[in-house]
């Protein structure tokens, strides 16, 4: 599982990182939000450990911020505040846990193992990665992060599962967006299947993920099914 720590004290981060390490995680690190940035521009975290007093964005608004970008992820704010009134804020910004430091690294671990569970129970399924067209999300077998689709990504990975060995022509894939069958829509047909590439992968889909096959359509590489 990829884990973040979002903290300003540098000693205080650097061994949190590195025990948590030692745990099996994969972690990475920031300072502060704009380091975080960084790190959400090539990751996908499956957990966040956010420090409150940050400089710069507070850890309440990255919190709330990554919260709602990310549904499914885990979120453990470890601060000195301890009184009732700040955990409750926490929580009612989407926390999953409000540690008071010094923190229990094992209760931390046992809290993320705990959801993991949860969330594999939840799926249910043995397909590699779950598409909810519901709440418009596509998750992977074993991670707690999701990462959230646009409509259009919807229907178009909505219909590559449903079809025959997972492939579709230009115009098939066309039509699904309200396109005709010109270079200007096979070129926003293009953006969409980049888009979806590149969201499976930060999943943890590996190889080609989808395949166009040149002249023909769009191939779909990878186990996925639809949530009921």
């Amino acid at each position: 599982m990829r884990l973040c720590v979002i903290e300003d004290n540098t000693a205080l981060r650097q061994a949190m990182a590195h025990a948590l390490t030692e745990r099996g995680f994969e972690v990475f690190e920031a300072a502060d939000a704009s380091e975080l940035q960084e790190v959400l521009r090539n990751h996908q975290p499956d957990v966040f450990v956010i420090d409150i007093e940050l400089p710069g964005e507070n850890g309440w608004s990255i919190t709330e911020r990554i919260k709602k970008a990310y549904p499914q992820c885990f979120i453990a704010m470890v601060t000195a505040r301890g009184k009732i009134e700040d955990r409750v804020r926490g929580y009612e910004l989407g926390a999953d846990l409000y540690l008071v430091k010094p923190i229990n690294l094992k209760e931390l671990v046992a809290a993320i193992h705990a959801a993991r569970r949860r969330l594999d129970m939840d799926h249910g399924h043995s397909a590699s990665f779950l598409l909810s067209m519901h709440e418009m999300i596509l998750s992977a077998a074993g991670r707690v992060s999701v990462v959230a689709l646009t409509p259009s990504e919807c229907q178009l990975l909505k219909a590559l599962i449903e079809a025959p060995n997972g492939q579709l022509e230009y115009w098939e894939l066309m039509e699904l967006l309200g396109k005709k069958a010109t270079d200007e829509s096979r070129r926003i047909l293009e953006v969409h299947m980049v888009n979806l590439r590149n969201k499976l992968r930060r999943l943890g889909a590996e190889g080609q993920v989808i395949r166009a096959a040149r002249g023909i359509g769009y191939r779909l590489l990878v186990d996925a099914a639809i949530a009921p």
